[in-house]
């Protein structure tokens, strides 16, 4: 299996469930709000913990006291597929993708349906180089949900994975087109770029590196990357000029450039 673009996230989404609760004088945060609640109701409602969880967890950076948050809301109500999913995406952030997985399947057997949890399973299951089980469930979160943009980005990435290229470029063009304003799609124009270069398609990989380049936040690691892939293209098309100046950006910016390739243009 070869991955074109080392380095692309697998995109795993925390679903919202927040109720509504209204406590004067003490909403400085959704923290102190559920803080709150839990101080006036200990150990007796569960969507506090869960919420406060969520509140550290996507709002203060706190993933241990999420993770205790969550685990005491389990313990109050174990059938809630929403909090498992929840303790799953802290889990897999804190690199623990075995626990991680475990939660999201009990998510599932709860809710088959939880589209969320198919498509965080799926990321949990690449990152363990399942590759075709992980497909398996991002093909099954766009059936559910057919408009959702990150289940094709990281189906792209499996397709990439798997090596099926062209079918890794349809998914990140249909992720694109679902969402064109995401702030990530640079990702995926360097992605494309990358596997159309391999696919030895060099103007339709110039054109995607060039879209890439101009949406990537000048100081993203990955700039120097989208520069060498363009560098090849450059370099595949019989301009050495245009190759040579994006390899020599690229390699300032970080990238490593292979030797042979710098004498193939002239460096």
């Amino acid at each position: 299996m070869r991955s074109v673009l080392a380095g692309v996230l697998i995109l795993l989404i925390p679903v919202s469930l927040i109720q509504t609760w209204k406590r004067i004088g003490v909403w400085r945060d959704s923290g102190a709000l559920w803080t709150d609640v839990i101080r006036q109701y200990p150990g007796r409602v569960f969507d506090a913990y869960n919420n406060r969880g969520r509140f550290y967890y996507l709002e203060a950076g706190r993933l241990d006291d999420a993770l205790a948050d969550f685990d005491q809301a389990l313990a109050l109500n174990p059938m809630a597929e929403y909090v498992h999913l929840d303790k799953g995406i802290v889990l897999a952030r804190m690199e623990r993708a075995d626990s991680a997985l475990i939660s999201f399947d009990r998510a599932l057997k709860l809710k088959p349906d939880l589209v969320e949890a198919r498509n965080n399973r799926g990321g949990m299951l690449l990152q363990k180089g399942d590759v075709p089980a992980a497909i398996a469930d991002f093909s099954e979160a766009i059936r559910m949900k057919p408009a959702f943009r990150d289940a094709y980005a990281n189906r792209g990435i499996a397709f990439n994975m798997a090596g099926e290229l062209e079918r890794s470029v349809a998914d990140y063009r249909r992720a694109i087109e679902l969402e064109p304003a995401n702030p990530n799609n640079y990702h995926l124009w360097g992605a494309i770029g990358g596997a159309l270069g391999v696919l030895n398609r060099p103007r339709e990989a110039i054109a995607a590196c060039d879209e890439a380049i101009r949406l990537t936040p000048p100081a993203e690691p990955l700039r120097g990357a989208f520069l060498l892939y363009r560098s090849r293209a450059w370099s595949a098309v019989g301009d050495r000029g245009k190759a040579l100046r994006d390899a020599e950006e690229a390699e300032r910016l970080g990238t490593a450039i292979d030797a042979d390739y710098r004498k193939k243009i002239g460096g």
